[in-house]
């Protein structure tokens, strides 16, 4: 399932990598799959994010340069329900604590992003 459905997962030149390593490897992967995710359904304009990824600043940060879009990372954990209403209201939402992220000056990130993209569709 997921937006490459006929890949199987793999970790890439994983040997000796720590839990600190993999845990950057795994924010980062799911900020690409986000990322994606969201290319494919149209997303446009800020993106929210609440609950536990809101706190991981490696996910924020890279789904940013993902996405080339600001990140709003609230501290809110109403889930997808109150999103689901928002949705359909002409109102601007009430957010709780937030911290806005917009798009970094560092290509590093983006960069990182690029060659992920390329990984993944040379092996598709």
């Amino acid at each position: 399932s997921g937006p490459f459905p006929h890949r199987q997962p793999q970790w890439l030149n994983a040997d000796g990598t720590s839990g600190g390593e993999r845990f950057v490897a795994i924010s980062f992967y799911l900020a690409l799959m986000t990322a994606t995710c969201l290319e494919l359904i149209g997303g446009d304009g800020p993106t929210t994010v609440e609950g536990p990824f809101a706190r991981n600043r490696l996910f924020t940060g890279m789904l940013v340069a993902a996405t080339a879009r600001t990140v709003i990372a609230s501290e809110a954990a109403t889930g997808t329900s109150i999103g689901a209403a928002l949705l359909a209201s002409k109102e601007t939402p009430a957010h709780s604590k937030v911290e806005t992220i917009e798009p970094q000056a560092d290509p590093i990130w983006a960069a990182y992003f690029r060659a992920w993209r390329r990984a993944v569709e040379a092996r598709s």
